[in-house]
């Protein structure tokens, strides 16, 4: 049995209250498309614990292009830390995936039977901006992780917006959910540490409080066996919380290496070991009689008039990767590196795709400042060499970007809500010198005191997570 595959899930659990609802049967119509949010916001409510949900995807042997080869079931780890003390990061992420790799309870599953790591990771995490594979502090995490594993390839993906619903975790939520009916976890084991207002009076008590609450929260779900595999819980303390800044800060990877083995794009990361021995050890896997390098742009064709390649217009379809890999598609590859952008056939990317692209090369990148690094070292490396696109199609890269609204503040970064031209929706981190939140930029406002908790209205607790389909 293959296990190369893990995806992960975020929630919050309440203390001191119900932790959920009681759950029945229901029938209900169908008629309804499925959208969850795809990330809790940095500052969320306070009086909570976090749990972070990875699920090992098992994967059948000798199915090749059997869709059925990839299962829902495996084995689950849970994080779990206080919502007061702690936060989402790509660095808490990453303190996750390497105690994962190093448990013994999961050296099935991240381990060959010689002991060594299994060659290629796959994973499909949520779209939030802590943790999608555009940002840059989740490419350097992941980069970490491809060398410190000596991985043949690392795939990092995620949803579409909204559709955050399919990712295979979300069926674990339900048991999981089902364990905590009626539950309430204690908020006061040591004696409260509030005040009438529901403020913080004594933080060391509350440090006390959370551990014991989140140690308690992990025995029961520690208990829990979900298709006949087991789940580890664990409560991780808020000094334990993060990788240290060093794992990110001393990447010295340079801008020539990530050319050679990183494909970043809106909704996937790509980092794959290249073919030169004098720059990559033997790879351990048969990655390379299946593709060259990297997975090529995902590309919809239309049969109308003959095979053609569209750019995902009405009544086109995607193919799949070995068909796909058999498409002419000369007339679509950029620059040099003689590649397609792999967003080209994203309905909700079409008016970004040139300008992520280098106007020298033809790399394309996931953000604007990925390609404005890039850049940097291309027109070094290329001095003389004219550019490949149109310079007047391809927006400035040293320009400031102007969001809808900002979603949530750190140490010099902030998360901003932006619209593409064709009014879709992202979210993503900045840094503060990139964002221009002028006068008529809806800021962000903390709803209450940093030491207080926040009260949920029972009308957004009794809300419809379900949408009409109008279709």
């Amino acid at each position: 049995m293959r296990t190369q595959s893990f995806a992960e899930l975020q929630a919050r659990v309440p203390i001191g209250k119900t932790a959920a609802n009681k759950q029945t049967p229901l029938l209900m119509h169908m008629n309804y498309r499925i959208q969850l949010p795809d990330h809790d916001w940095v500052v969320g409510e306070k009086h909570r614990l976090i749990p972070s949900v990875y699920g090992f995807i098992n994967i059948k042997e000798n199915l090749l292009e059997d869709h059925k080869a990839v299962t829902y079931s495996g084995p689950t780890f849970i994080a779990i830390r206080s919502g007061k003390s702690c936060s989402s990061t790509a660095l808490s992420h990453a303190r996750d995936f390497n105690f994962i790799m190093n448990c013994d309870e999961f050296a099935d599953n991240c381990k060959l039977s010689n002991g060594e790591y299994k060659p290629i990771l796959i994973m499909t995490v949520d779209g939030g901006p802590d943790e999608n594979p555009r940002y840059e502090k989740t490419i350097a995490c992941a980069i970490q992780h491809f060398k410190k594993y000596n991985l043949d390839a690392l795939f990092l993906a995620t949803n579409a917006p909204g559709r955050s619903a399919f990712n295979r975790v979300e069926r674990r939520m339900a048991p999981l959910s089902r364990d905590l009916a009626g539950l309430i976890l204690p908020h006061d084991h040591f004696g409260t540490h509030l005040n009438e207002k529901g403020e913080t009076t004594d933080e060391e008590l509350e440090l006390k409080n959370f551990e014991h609450a989140g140690t308690a929260l992990a025995e029961i779900w520690s208990e829990t066996i979900i298709d006949s595999y087991p789940t580890v819980a664990k409560y991780v303390k808020p000094e334990e919380s993060n990788e240290s800044e060093y794992y990110v800060s001393s990447d010295n990877t340079s801008a020539e290496w990530k050319m050679k083995h990183v494909r970043d794009s809106h909704y996937f990361l790509q980092i794959v070991k290249c073919d030169q021995p004098q720059c990559c050890s033997e790879r351990r896997s048969s990655y390379s009689k299946l593709l060259n390098q990297f997975i090529p742009a995902p590309l919809s064709i239309s049969l109308r008039d003959g095979l053609n390649v569209t750019n995902n217009t009405e009544g086109s379809k995607f193919v799949s990767l070995f068909l796909r890999m058999t498409l002419n598609d000369d007339h679509l590859k950029q620059g040099m590196t003689k590649e397609v952008p792999f967003d080209y056939c994203c309905p909700s990317l079409i008016d970004l795709v040139e300008s992520r692209t280098c106007n020298k090369c033809g790399l394309y990148h996931g953000t604007l400042k990925s390609m404005k690094c890039h850049k940097k070292f291309c027109k070094a490396m290329n001095p003389s060499e004219p550019p490949t696109l149109d310079k007047e199609k391809a927006l400035p890269t040293d320009r400031r970007i102007r969001p809808q609204r900002v979603a949530a503040r750190r140490q010099q970064e902030k998360m901003v809500i932006w619209i593409s031209r064709l009014n879709d929706q992202h979210a993503d981190w900045f840094d503060d010198e990139e964002v221009d939140d002028g006068d008529n930029v809806e800021k962000f406002e903390a709803p209450m005191g940093e030491n207080s908790i926040p009260i949920l209205e029972l009308e957004d607790f009794m809300k419809n997570p379900w949408e009409e389909n109008k279709e």
